[in-house]
């Protein structure tokens, strides 16, 4: 609870300096919270148990912070609707992963995709972790599990490209091939 109230304080503080015309009391540190309360800046927040998704969701409410965003999620399955009405997204974790917890199923990690897919949760696929520049190889993986365990073929591939760009705020430029965005294409 301490540390969590010393989270909250700090937030309070950069939604407070950013609600201020720029002045002479200039805080870099502050400066850089600006656009997370004023712009579109995403806030990233590692969380995978229920508790803790559960204080993001009250977090980000009672802040006003306006795109925050859940990295890992684990147990997000459990909260579909309250993420869906929040509007916050979720940046799957390792979903080649083993079960956190004795009692989960050994299926877990692969069927999370298709959960919150069915629980109208805006999430994307991601290899965040130890080698994950080598390991970006293995999305297209990522995505074939994620197929195998009930995403559709077009979700699968969204949930690798488009949806990873509209959550990072970055899909007028890319994460789909359309006229006008950025393309990079590879034949082999």
């Amino acid at each position: 609870e301490e540390k969590k109230q010393e989270i909250y304080d700090f937030f309070e503080m950069a939604k407070a300096y950013a609600s201020t015309t720029k002045n002479e009391n200039f805080d870099v540190r502050l400066e850089a919270m600006r656009d997370c309360f004023e712009n579109e800046k995403r806030v990233y927040i590692h969380a995978d148990e229920l508790q803790q998704l559960t204080d993001i969701i009250d977090f980000a409410a009672n802040l006003g912070i306006k795109y925050p965003v859940i990295v890992g999620g684990y147990d997000s399955y459990l909260i579909t609707r309250r993420l869906s009405d929040a509007k916050i997204p979720v940046m799957l974790t390792r979903t080649h992963s083993l079960p956190e917890n004795e009692e989960d199923a050994v299926d877990h990690a692969y069927r999370l995709p298709f959960l919150l897919k069915e629980g109208n949760v805006k999430f994307c696929l991601q290899n965040e972790g130890d080698m994950e520049a080598m390991n970006a190889r293995n999305l297209p993986f990522l995505a074939g599990t994620a197929m195998a365990y009930g995403l559709s073929e077009e979700d699968a591939v969204s949930a690798i490209s488009l949806w990873s760009c509209q959550i990072l705020g970055i899909a007028k430029r890319y994460g789909s091939v359309e006229k006008g965005k950025s393309a990079t294409l590879f034949v082999s």
